[in-house]
């Protein structure tokens, strides 16, 4: 749900009523956003196969609405700039630390 608020919030449709449309699915364990500036976007978008042409100020606004949602839902926020490996093992990692969170409650 968080990416379309994000990405609904960029085309200037109302929060809430974004939020009343998917209030009926389920809401997330774990979120991410993988942080990229809107200039990083556009020049890793070379593969035509996602032939997605947003604009800068529409790339922008998204981010800018990820930002201000990211408490709200619990995202933890990935540095995009690092490598895929360094973003895979920064992911991996938080992801195994909430399993083992889950062990531990399940053990109590």
């Amino acid at each position: 749900m968080p990416s379309a608020i994000a990405y609904r919030m960029a085309d200037g449709v109302d929060k809430d009523w974004v939020k009343s449309v998917n209030k009926n699915f389920p809401r997330h364990d774990l979120g991410f956003y993988i942080d990229i500036t809107p200039e990083t976007s556009i020049e890793r978008n070379t593969d035509q196969k996602f032939n997605i042409l947003y604009s800068y100020e529409h790339l922008d606004r998204v981010r800018k609405a990820y930002m201000s949602i990211l408490d709200e839902y619990s995202l933890q926020k990935i540095d995009g700039n690092n490598s895929i490996d360094n973003i895979f093992k920064q992911i991996a990692t938080r992801i195994n630390h909430r399993l083992n969170e889950r062990e531990e409650e399940m053990e109590r």
